[in-house]
């Protein structure tokens, strides 16, 4: 893994023009932001209005410094579950952690080629294990820890991005392709 200050490197040796690679029809990186914003909504209230029915009971223990925390730790550790699922659980020289300022951006990004399936894997994981499986698991214990129940809301919230660009992939990249990035900007193409 790498770590990088600034825009989404792009990989030197890549030239997607040349090897037959189709470009994903997507917004920029601020367009996307807005264009994702009726997606953080939705979820974020979704996640929310569900929290009542997994703790009829109420919701737990709001200390200020764990709140603090949830918060704090949601988009590193949100960007940290993407890593898990690149290759090598991140630890590839093509997996790269980094922060976009001028963007507002933190990302974790894989720079060589993947299935479509798995690359789609990769934008849904944190919804599924920051969100979904915290509140099934609370569900279980009957418990509603207030550091849970804001992180898990939130994190539904920043997911909106990746849910994004999962249905823009999803939309218009066949099953059987392999998906890679260049900068920002997504390519694709059909196995070779």
């Amino acid at each position: 893994m790498r770590f990088h200050w600034g825009s989404i490197p792009e990989a030197p040796g890549f030239h997607p023009e040349a090897g037959g690679w189709k470009p994903l029809r997507e917004p920029s990186p601020w367009l996307a932001q807005l264009l994702a914003l009726p997606i953080a909504i939705g979820v974020g209230l979704a996640a929310a209005a569900a929290w009542p029915f997994i703790a009829p009971s109420g919701i737990s223990g709001g200390q200020p410094w764990a709140l603090l925390a949830a918060i704090l730790l949601l988009v590193p550790i949100h960007e940290l579950v993407h890593v898990a699922f690149h290759p090598g659980f991140g630890a590839s020289p093509s997996t790269v952690l980094g922060v976009w300022p001028a963007k507002a951006l933190l990302y974790g990004h894989y720079c060589d080629e993947l299935p479509r399936n798995r690359f789609l894997a990769i934008l849904a994981a944190p919804l599924l294990f920051l969100t979904v499986v915290p509140m099934v698991l609370c569900a279980v214990l009957s418990v509603a820890p207030a550091a849970v129940v804001v992180f898990t809301v939130l994190n539904g919230v920043v997911t909106c991005v990746d849910l994004f660009g999962f249905g823009l992939v999803a939309a218009q990249v066949p099953g059987a392709a392999v998906v890679r990035n260049q900068g920002y900007r997504t390519w694709w193409r059909a196995p070779a």
